[in-house]
This record gives structure tokens, C-alpha cells and sequence, in this order.
């Protein structure tokens, strides 16, 4: 609680320094250590703000900086000539990197601080206990990135180099190929690949690994341009002209604050919209199952009742014929004895063969339909 208490509070001083930054001073960059951050603002010049035990925050005197990074306790900046300056906690030299030159890029771990050269090759200074600052011996590193004790970079043929702690995994980076950037957390490795493929290595105590998804989500596609999308939009669009009418009566504001603002209500109206995406997904995934099981009972509905036809059809037969036979004996009757004797005589040999058909025809029909009830109330009571 403690700590959450201290983020909240360096964030709202955060929003306060850059309110009262010009707008010629307005920040490029922020960086967050565990108790402290530091801002570097367009003209090169460094705010510092939060715990100060180590002076790690001491960083008002700094000048013509393009690039920041924070460990635990430290502060590392970046100049235009490329030296880099550090100021902070030092007890195992993460500071001392005022002799580096031609650095083109820094970044810092807990207690070390790395730089990346001109010629593409890597420096290091700080702890050393899991060989997170030996990577003098690394070559062609386009890009470098540095978690609490280990450091990772990033080749110029796609491929990625870490060394370091390996407690959970997160210098295992040998089978990854076309890389285009990387990250550093606490104690994970992140790399995103020219496909937009994102993948995790490292310590998954509260799912921070569990990624899979994140290069297949494209939340817009789900909610597609409803209302919700549109919505979401007009919103944004009065909220830029909002912001613009604030800035016009109130120019000491700056261009950060603004963004800062806009860049968390954005974040959570994304997540938002996203849960509200996954909800409609599950309930349009429950909604088509309901539909196919209703589908298969409707086609065990349609057979019955294909059934319950043709037995009726087989009765209407057998009506018919015995209207027949009644017919032919009213004619016998009017004729003579002989004709009479003869058509009777037919008319009961004709009976009794029709009589059998239909009997033959009724149980095949009849045994038919016994089969065919067996089989869909079987099918029905095993679905």
C-alpha cells in the first residue's frame, strides 16, 4: 500500500511540475525508478522529482540531454556529445560512466547502467553478481534494454543476446529471429518481431507473460463501427476541442499535461471497450451454440413428423380400398347370379391380394418407423 501510495504521489507531482513547465520546456521523456522519476523536457534540460536519499534526483544542473534512464536508486542522462552523466546511489560504481564516449543510447538496471556505442558495441558499469554488466564482448547491438539484474540487445540481423540473472527465463532469447525491438521488465524479456508477434520470457508470478493474444486481439475489428466505436470518437473529438479551448485561456500549460490527461483516459476507455468486446464475443459464442442445438431438435421435430405422415398416408389407403370393395359388391348384387358369383369371387381374390400387399407394405412401413424412432430417441437422449 505503501508503495502504491508513493506512485500515486510522484505521479500527481509529476503532473504539477509539468503544469508549471513552459511550453518551450514542455517533457519528451519520463522515467520511473522504485521512489524517484525524472522528466527531460525539449531544450535538453532535466526535472527530478520524489525520494532523494541517494541524490538521485539531483539532476537540475544537467544540460543538452537527449536520452534519460533510472535504476533503483540512480539517475543516468544522455548528452548530445554522447558521456553520459549519472547521479545517485554508486555503491557498485553504476555511476561512474562520466569516461564513456560515443554512447548513442542508455538504459539502467537496478544497480547497473548500460550504454550502447556508436560502433555498435556495448559498455557497462555497476553490480556484476549475474553478469548483467558483462557485455563488453557483444557486437553489432542496434538496440539495448536492461531489467533488474540483467541486460538485454538486440542485434542488427534480428537476433537477441541477454546476460544476467536466469531465474525465471528471461535470458533464454536464442530461438527468436527478426526482432525489431525489445524491452526490459523487473524480471521479464519482451520482443516484438516484424510481424507484430509479441513474446514474453520471464517471471509470471501475476500473468505479466501471458501475451499470446495481445498481437491477435484487434479490438476494433470485433466491435467493428457500432455505436460504441463512434461513441468513442465524438467523445475523444470534444475532448481535443475541450483541451484546446483550456490551453487558449491558460498558455503556461503545457503540451505534456495535455497528453498525459488524454493518454489516461485513454488507456481506459481502450480497456473498456475491450472487456465490452470479450463480453460480446462470449455471449455471440453462447447464442450460435444455443442455436445448433435448437437446429437438432428441430430436424428430429421434422423427421416425427415425415413419419407421422406416411402412417396416416398407409390408413388413408387402407379406407380407400375397403370403399372399394363395397362398391364392387353393390354391383354384384344387380347383375346376374352368375356375374355376381363371378365379381364376388374376383372382387375376394382382389381384396385378399390388396389386403396383403397392404399388410406387407403397412409392417414394412410400420417397422421402418420403429427403427426410425429408435434412432432419434437415441440420438436425442445421447445429445
Amino acid at each position: 500500500m505503501n508503495k502504491i501510495l508513493k506512485f500515486i504521489f510522484i505521479s500527481v507531482f509529476t503532473v504539477f511540475v509539468l503544469a508549471s513547465c513552459s511550453d518551450k520546456d514542455s517533457f519528451v521523456d519520463i522515467c520511473v525508478g522504485n521512489e524517484h522519476s525524472i522528466v527531460l523536457t525539449k531544450n535538453g534540460t532535466v526535472y527530478g522529482l520524489g525520494d532523494n536519499t541517494f541524490e538521485e534526483r539531483n539532476v537540475k544542473n544537467w544540460r543538452d540531454i537527449i536520452a534519460i534512464a533510472v535504476g533503483d536508486k540512480h539517475s543516468v542522462g544522455l548528452k548530445k556529445d554522447g558521456t553520459v552523466v549519472a547521479c545517485g546511489n554508486n555503491n557498485f560504481g553504476q555511476c561512474n560512466v562520466e569516461e564513456w564516449k560515443d554512447i548513442i543510447d542508455i538504459c539502467a538496471g537496478d544497480e547497473h547502467t548500460v550504454g550502447l556505442k556508436s560502433d555498435k558495441t556495448v559498455v557497462a558499469a555497476g553490480n556484476d553478481d549475474e553478469a548483467q554488466s558483462f557485455v563488453q564482448d557483444w557486437r553489432k547491438i542496434i538496440s539495448i534494454a536492461a531489467g533488474r539484474k540483467h541486460t538485454v540487445g538486440l542485434r542488427e540481423d534480428g537476433m537477441v543476446v541477454a546476460r544476467g540473472d536466469n531465474s525465471f527465463q528471461q535470458c533464454e532469447v536464442k530461438g527468436f529471429e527478426k526482432i525489431t525491438a525489445i524491452y526490459a521488465g523487473k524480471d521479464n524479456t519482451i520482443v516484438l518481431n516484424q510481424n507484430g508477434k509479441i513474446n514474453v520470457k520471464g517471471a509470471d508470478r501475476n500473468r505479466q507473460c501471458d501475451a499470446g493474444d495481445l498481437s491477435r486481439i484487434a479490438f476494433f475489428d470485433k466491435i467493428g463501427n457500432d455505436e460504441r466505436f463512434i461513441s468513442f470518437n465524438n467523445f475523444m473529438n470534444m475532448l481535443e476541442e475541450k483541451w484546446e479551448t483550456f490551453r487558449v485561456k491558460f498558455k503556461d500549460i503545457s503540451d505534456g499535461i495535455i497528453v498525459l490527461i488524454l493518454l489516461n483516459i485513454g488507456v481506459f476507455v481502450f480497456l473498456g471497450l475491450y472487456k465490452l468486446a470479450v463480453k460480446q464475443e462470449e455471449e455471440t459464442k453462447k447464442n450460435y451454440e444455443r442455436k445448433i442445438k435448437n437446429s437438432k431438435y428441430t430436424v428430429a421435430i421434422d423427421i416425427l413428423a415425415e413419419n407421422s405422415k406416411k402412417e396416416a398416408i398407409i390408413k388413408a389407403n387402407e379406407k380407400k380400398a375397403k370403399k372399394n370393395t363395397e362398391k364392387i359388391d353393390m354391383l354384384a348384387e344387380t347383375t346376374r347370379e352368375a356375374a355376381i358369383i363371378k365379381a364376388k369371387g374376383e372382387a375376394i381374390k382382389r381384396k385378399e391380394k390388396e389386403e396383403r400387399n397392404i399388410k406387407i407394405r403397412a409392417n414394412k412401413e410400420q417397422e421402418n418407423l420403429r427403427k426410425k424412432y429408435k434412432e432419434i430417441n437415441n440420438s436425442i437422449i445421447n445429445k
